[in-house]
């Protein structure tokens, strides 16, 4: 199950601090971070070489998007849209409310479930689709956050138990410094 940490603190000069790890599928071919999309100058991302999309990028104007799969939905499904399409969908709009309200309104049915976090400088959004008819667009609270395949800040689930504990008990990275 992949993960991702999200610190959130819209008024500091480093206003989004993401930390994640991908390690689902780890056979999935793939590419580095770069700007692999000509059509997206503007995007950096990882590329999924097998589906075009891409876990987790940011554009120039500063949006950070990153999906991942929910419990039961790994890998893709014939007949689906590749949830990596929904990264690079956020990263074609040039502020987090935008990109959220855009991919809130998308047809669930079309998707295997997943989580999706779109943050800028000052707002940040979970996009959850659990297989509830609907995808659910819940704002990001301030403070350091951890997702991986159930809910956000879910103790219940082993791994977030372990890490989101240690995570708050770290002090917040200082990028000034290389204190990361």
């Amino acid at each position: 199950m992949c993960t991702l940490v999200i610190l959130r603190r819209p008024e500091h000069a480093w206003p989004v601090v993401i930390g994640a790890n991908r390690d689902e599928m780890i056979d999935r071919p793939a590419k580095p971070p770069g700007r692999h999309w000509p059509d997206r100058a503007e995007v950096v991302a990882g590329l999924d070489l097998l589906a075009g999309g891409s876990w987790l990028g940011v554009n120039d104007w500063g949006v950070a998007a990153a999906v991942l799969n929910r419990h039961g939905s790994l890998g893709p499904a014939a007949g689906l849209r590749s949830r990596g399409e929904l990264v690079l969908e956020a990263l074609d709009h040039a502020d987090a409310v935008t990109a959220a309200q855009a991919l809130s309104d998308l047809d669930p049915d079309a998707y295997r479930t997943f989580n999706l976090i779109v943050a800028d400088n000052r707002d940040g959004f979970w996009l959850r689709h659990a297989d509830t008819g609907r995808v659910e667009l819940r704002p990001l609270k301030d403070g350091l956050s951890i997702i991986a395949s159930g809910e956000i800040d879910d103790l219940r689930t082993r791994r977030l138990e372990l890490a989101l504990p240690a995570f708050r008990a770290w002090p917040a990275p200082y990028p000034y410094k290389g204190d990361w």
